[in-house]
């Protein structure tokens, strides 16, 4: 019996699920996990790569039964951005603060898009999100995350 591959684009999701779930269980496998009244460190990193290696299969299974279309050429513009951003974010967070690296965030990852358009809505919704953001995470939620960082004094 051979077996075909009818949809490689499922598949290779599915390898890419399984390799960050696989990765986020070893990573995480020295934190507690706790339960759900009492959560420790380990909780969510624990169910969040068991469901994305539930998603693997899935993915498998639809990569081997359903009909799909070849693999595109990848955008490795759009791969650069969007890490490039999420490093310059994670940098950004506590010396500019939440003020600067949310919007940073946000316009260089939708640069990522081929449709994407800076005029006014996109500034309102940048601005919108992120005084959302630092409504709910900074003042709602009490995280220790600076709307303004260390470089602001």
């Amino acid at each position: 019996m051979q077996i075909a591959i009818r949809n490689p684009k499922d598949l290779l999701m599915g390898l890419l699920y399984f390799l960050v779930g696989g990765a986020g269980l070893l990573f995480g496998r020295d934190y507690a996990i706790g339960t759900a009244a009492n959560m420790g460190p380990g909780f969510f990193p624990f169910y969040l790569s068991c469901l994305l290696l539930i998603f693997a299969v899935v993915s498998w299974a639809r990569g081997f039964l359903l009909a799909g279309e070849p693999v595109g050429p990848i955008a490795w513009k759009a791969i650069a951005l969007i890490a490039g951003t999420v490093i310059a974010f994670g940098f950004l967070l506590e010396r500019a603060g939440l003020a600067i690296a949310m919007p940073l965030l946000l316009v260089t990852a939708a640069m990522a898009s081929d449709r994407f358009r800076l005029d006014w809505r996109t500034g309102l919704g940048v601005v919108a999100f992120t005084a959302l953001c630092a409504a709910l995470f900074t003042y709602g939620l009490g995280l220790p995350i600076p709307v303004l960082g260390s470089w602001f004094g």
